[in-house]
């Protein structure tokens, strides 16, 4: 569904995420060391709990967009910079050429100003 590459300034090391959706289940979600899992409505996502980028790609999620996106963090808090764009497929050579040119068609933020 979508793919995010993380930058945190002072970390020499790029956290890469993948990210999927799952339309269905069968079970009952458990709580881990991780989360604990909560259901929400839509319209009351807890978006000022949550990273500061989710409120940029969770929509293209919600949407069934498929995306490719890059956050330069200062801190847990601030994003410096970002890219996201919507594509056809999530694949590598996009990955190669998205990373290599950073600034083009540029999503804005769905619900919240950057910090």
């Amino acid at each position: 569904m979508g793919q995010i590459t993380f930058e945190f300034v002072g970390n020499s090391e790029l956290m890469e995420v993948h990210i999927f959706r799952a339309d269905s289940f069968h079970g009952e979600p458990t709580e881990s060391e991780e989360m604990r899992p909560q259901w929400f409505q839509l319209d009351q996502m807890p978006v000022s709990h949550m990273w500061p980028d989710d409120a940029y790609w969770f929509p293209l999620v919600l949407h069934k967009k498929l995306f490719l996106g890059y956050f330069k963090y200062q801190d847990h808090d601030t994003i410096l910079e970002y890219t996201l764009k919507e594509v056809d497929k999530v694949q590598e050579e996009n990955k190669q050429t998205f990373h290599t040119s950073h600034m083009g068609n540029i999503i804005p933020q769905i619900g919240q100003a950057i910090e």
